[in-house]
């Protein structure tokens, strides 16, 4: 019987032109093809053309507004232009169908996510900053929780990588980390000031720190989990990622290393 390849989704806010964004995805996947070289994975981030020209994999967008390099908002198709003129017109006559019409696009968005999500094993959180509300409460702390939610609701594993946190100020921004972080897996910070602000912010459960060293490797100077330090200075088991197994057989769940 032909064995099933591992599908792993990386969600990552990056398509902004941050080199350090970029280096650290492309670690993560390097080291997911080191282990399963026939993995299918996928991306998701705030730019899907230009992380999937970059890194070589398929990329999907995180939410329905995304960047252009310079976190400019992305340019829309000319038909495109044409709805929104439309629907900003008649929500100009009447603002009460601005919000419905919002809701709507929205929920559109969240179940054709949903239907891509549900396919994978394994959505890998990662990047140092994720965890963060200088976008505000519905920017990417409401985007991490959705995307985590559908993960659970797909019955597919979650794990934060080395993410760092803060700024964390506003009582929906923590509620949308906690609860995000409670729903996965596994949790590893950057740093012990992120793990300390995770925990003063109500999250009890296991997580590791591992703090990012420079290493260069193939012309580039990623962060990479798999080649940092643990915070006592001693180097960490390569098994620290605890990525998926490819599974036995369909219909059995995969295992972590």
């Amino acid at each position: 019987m032909k064995q099933r390849h591992a599908k792993i989704a990386l969600l990552h806010h990056t398509g902004g032109g941050n080199l350090g964004d970029d280096a650290t995805m492309k670690v993560v996947i390097r080291n997911i093809r080191q282990r399963w070289p026939n993995a299918d994975i996928t991306a998701f981030s705030m730019n899907p053309d230009d992380t999937g020209k970059k890194h070589g994999v398929p990329s999907l967008p995180i939410r329905r507004h995304t960047w252009d390099i310079g976190y400019r908002p992305a340019q829309v198709e000319p038909n495109q232009v044409k709805r929104n003129r439309l629907a900003t017109w008649l929500g100009t006559l009447n603002p009460g169908i601005h919000l419905p019409l919002a809701i709507c696009r929205e929920l559109a968005f969240l179940v054709t996510s949903f239907r891509s999500l549900r396919s994978f094993d394994l959505l890998i959180v990662s990047g140092g900053g994720q965890l963060t509300e200088r976008s505000g409460p519905w920017g990417f702390p409401y985007a991490i929780f959705i995307w985590v939610l559908m993960a659970r609701m797909a019955h597919t594993k979650c794990i934060f990588l080395n993410v760092g946190a803060g700024p964390l100020n506003h009582p929906i921004s923590k509620f949308f980390v906690t609860r995000s972080l409670f729903a996965a897996n596994y949790v590893s910070f950057r740093d012990e000031q992120s793990q300390n602000l995770a925990r003063s912010i109500g999250f009890t459960h296991e997580s590791h720190v591992f703090s990012r060293q420079c290493k260069r490797s193939r012309g580039i100077t990623p962060h990479s989990p798999l080649e940092s330090q643990r915070s006592d200075g001693r180097r960490h088991s390569p098994h620290a990622l605890p990525l998926l197994r490819p599974p036995r057989a369909p219909g059995r769940p995969p295992g972590y290393l």
